[in-house]
Order: structure tokens, then C-alpha cells, then sequence
């Protein structure tokens, strides 16, 4: 993994990784613009998403089939979005943006989907670390552990 790649210190590796796969990393994301969005980025140095291989999509899988059941399971998202933008960072990675059709509480926050059909575009989404620390948190206690 070539940490120099600036998408690492973009998402912050250090303080919001969730879970490391073979050729994925999980993380929360900094900008949680709604509550448990995630971002996953491939490993190794890659772009466009056609230079990923078919082991890296087939674990991609299993990432998504994982990370859509913790928030499930944790804040009862109705729906679940994966985007492969790279517009700003030319890396392989995912945007993983859990929609809700009710205002949640968490974190002393309040958290209200606007429901336009670009996740993204939702203003605010700035939140300390101390409260991604919780989603994180929050998010790892429902992640299956490796077996």
C-alpha cells in the first residue's frame, strides 16, 4: 500500500479506518454527510475503475455485503448507495452512503436525510472526530470478524 497516495490523508487512515480486507480498506468517512457513510479504497494504486482486478471487485463483495449489514444493524438505513465518482481523487474507491427516511438521533446529533437523489450534494456533513469516533465505534461492533 503506498501510503504517499494523498486519498489516504484525505480520508484520514489513521483515525477512521474500520476494517482492513487482502486488498481493501474500510473507513468512515470525514464528511459524514449522512450518519454512518463509509468509504472503501482499493490498496494498491489504481485508476480508472477498470484497472481493478477481478479478485479486488469479488472482494468488493464482501465488503459491501459486510458494511451493508453493520449499518443495518446500527442506524436502520431503508437504503444503501455505492459510488465510484474519482472526479477529485484518482484512486479506486467507493463512497458508501446509507439513506434514511426518518430523522435519527446519535451522538447527540440529529441526523435528517434531505432526499436528494445525490447523496453528496447535502450540506453540512462536517462533524468532529470525536463524533466519527463514535459512528466508528458504533459501525466495528457489527462488522463481522474475521474467521
Amino acid at each position: 500500500m503506498n501510503t504517499s497516495n494523498p486519498i489516504w490523508q484525505q480520508f484520514d487512515l489513521e483515525n477512521n479506518l474500520l476494517k482492513e480486507y487482502q486488498y481493501w480498506m474500510l473507513l468512515v468517512r470525514k464528511k459524514n454527510v449522512k450518519l454512518g457513510t463509509c468509504v472503501a479504497i482499493l490498496k494498491r494504486d489504481a485508476f480508472p475503475l477498470s484497472e481493478a482486478t477481478s479478485e479486488e471487485m469479488a472482494e468488493y463483495a464482501l465488503v459491501a455485503r459486510e458494511v451493508e449489514t453493520a449499518l443495518k444493524s446500527a442506524f436502520k438505513p431503508h437504503l444503501v448507495q455505492h459510488l465510484a465518482l474519482m472526479f477529485k481523487d484518482k484512486q479506486v474507491h467507493f463512497h458508501i452512503i446509507p439513506r434514511y427516511t426518518e430523522v435519527i438521533e446519535f451522538a447527540g446529533l440529529r441526523w435528517e436525510d434531505d432526499n436528494v437523489p445525490d447523496p453528496l450534494s447535502q450540506k453540512g456533513g462536517e462533524v468532529t472526530q470525536e463524533v466519527l469516533e463514535q459512528i466508528r465505534q458504533e459501525l466495528k461492533k457489527h462488522l463481522r470478524q474475521v474467521v
